[in-house]
Parts: structure tokens; sequence; C-alpha cells
């Protein structure tokens, strides 16, 4: 903690704000010295430089304020704690702050959007988060082979215990939705990017799309990509699956399920009628949700993680988490 401000200090002692060497991290009963490194260190001066107690400690903490903020958009982020300049191991008190409208993203499902490392007992750390953090969407999966997408990535990774500040109402955390899954049509990407899986007989990936597109196919037939993702949207709306008139799209005969907007799950496939055994494929997670199924049999894929916590805790600020998608575990 800080020495008083004001009254009695003295280089010894058990009175925490009062004694030198509690300050110090040393044991009350101590040898000390005002020309003693930490000393020095502490109040600022050089040795040999007259110390006038109790003046010169007055306020004095031995403890380093440090903050890290990202202005421009960023992806894949990996901060070393330890790395940071002027780091002190177990006496950092850590903010690191996302400006408004910058966005902290994921370029794969395996990378997380912001990730920390490293960060000693008796460090603290705090994210304010003003932007948009990330992970990447799960790509849908691809036709001719009964398959349930791909798992979307996280949006943050911890190695340290954090309190995360996402109380501005334009800020936004979440992991990329899920895969939809595919049976003879391909599923539709999770929001965060995530690519559409391909239609049957075509070679173009459908796409999640700004706000979940239609997935594609270069080939005009009954099987095409499924419904799209939400994009890299906050908090995004779902694309529709494609109906069983639009050859060429998600749908085929049966139609694709709707992509998931926010936190909702992908819509499942319609298979209520089928062209030549051509099943729909499933819609593109939300964030942090699961994609749609292509059958009964056949679930989409799950969505990423808001936060991994890697056995850390997060304390979350006024208890707020009205945007955070998916699963802080």
């Amino acid at each position: 903690m800080t020495l008083n401000s004001s009254g009695p200090i003295s280089l010894g002692g058990s009175t925490a704000g009062q004694s030198v060497n509690l300050e110090l991290g040393f044991s009350a009963t101590a040898q000390i010295s005002f020309n003693d490194s930490a000393v020095r260190t502490l109040t600022g001066t050089t040795a040999g430089t007259t110390l006038i107690m109790p003046t010169n400690f007055y306020g004095k903490s031995n403890r380093v304020a440090l903050s890290v903020t990202y202005t421009t958009n960023t992806s894949n982020v990996a901060l070393n704690l330890a790395a940071i300049s002027g780091y002190v191991s177990g006496k950092s008190d850590i903010t690191v702050t996302v400006n408004s409208g910058i966005y902290l993203y994921s370029t794969s499902t395996a990378t997380p959007a912001l990730a920390f490392s490293n960060g000693t007992t008796g460090d603290t750390l705090t994210l304010v988060n003003n932007g948009y953090i990330m992970g990447q969407g799960g790509a849908g999966g691809t036709s001719d082979v009964s398959n349930p997408g791909f798992a979307g990535g996280n949006a943050i990774s911890l190695s340290y215990n954090i309190t995360i500040n996402n109380t501005n109402a334009s800020a936004y955390i979440g992991g990329g939705g899920g895969g939809g899954a595919s049976s003879s049509n391909g599923g539709g990407g999770g929001a965060g990017a995530g690519n559409g899986g391909r239609g049957r007989g075509g070679s173009a990936a459908g796409t999640g799309g700004g706000v979940g597109a239609k997935g594609t196919n270069a080939v005009a037939c009954c099987c095409g990509g499924g419904g799209g993702g939400g994009g890299r949207i906050f908090p995004g709306c779902g694309g529709a699956g494609a109906s069983s008139s639009d050859a060429g799209y998600g749908g085929g005969a049966g139609g694709g399920g709707g992509g998931g907007g926010a936190g909702t799950a992908g819509g499942a496939a319609n298979n209520a009628s089928t062209y030549a055994g051509c099943n729909a494929g499933g819609g593109g997670g939300g964030w942090g949700a699961t994609g749609g199924g292509s059958t009964s049999s056949n679930p989409g894929a799950v969505g990423g993680k808001a936060v991994a916590l890697n056995g850390k805790t997060v304390t979350w600020t006024s208890g707020n988490t009205t945007r955070v998608w998916g699963a802080v575990s």
C-alpha cells in the first residue's frame, strides 16, 4: 500500500501505511537505513542526499502503476505482462485499455484475440474495454460429408487473475460463433468471420458475411453453402438461410438454417423437403454460440469462449456482463 501523506512515519514498526519496512516488503523489525538502495528508490533520491523524516516519505509507494492502451485495430494480441516497460515483479498495478471503436480480433480459431502471459503474485491486472474484443468464427462444415462444422475461437485468454471493466455501452466481448453443420450441403460460418462450407458440386465457399450473407456456390445446383453467421459486427444479426427455391445458395431443396446474431445459436436446417437427398446446412452461430445442425443427429459446432480462465479468476466491474457473449470458464 502507500505510505500516509501526513502524520508520523517510521523506518521500522508494524503499522501499515506508516512503516517504511512494511512498505518495502520487509519485516517490521528489519534493520534499515536511509542509504539503503530500496529506501533511495522509494524516495526517488540518490545516495548521500539528505533525507528528512517523514517529509521525504509522505505518499510514497513501493508499487508501480503501468498502462498499455490500444488505439488502433490489432489482431492476435499477445501481451507479456513482465515485458511491459517499468514492470516490477509482484509490485506492478497494470491497466490495459482498449479505446472506443477499436477492434482486437483473432484471425485463427487457435489464437485468442487478446492473450495475457506471465504476471507474478502481488501484481494486479485490470482490463478497461471500451471497444470490441472478438474471437474468430468457426468455419461451416463442407458438403458431401456429415460434418458438425468447426468450433469458434476464444476472445480473451488469461494467465493471471484479472478485473474486467466492460461497462461502456459500446463495449463488447465475444467468442467466435460455432460453424454450422453440413450434410450434403455446406454449413454456415460462425460470427467472427467464419467461412461457410462449400456446397456439393461447387468450388466456392460460402461466407460469414457482414450481417450473415447466404453461402454461395459457383455452380447453380440444388446444393450451395449454408446460411452465414454474424460477420465481424457487434452485436450482429445472422443472415437468413437460403430457401428451397434458391438454386446455388445455402438451402438447396430443404432450406439452410439462419445464422445466429449476438449470442444466439445458429438455426437448424429446414429439411422438410429435400431434392435428391440434398439436405440443407445449418446456420453459423452468433457470438460465442453453437452453430445450427444439418440434421437431428448432426448438431453444429460449439462457440468460442468470451474468456478462457485457464484456472485464473475474473472479476467484473459492477458485475456487468451485459455485452459479453460466450462462456467464461
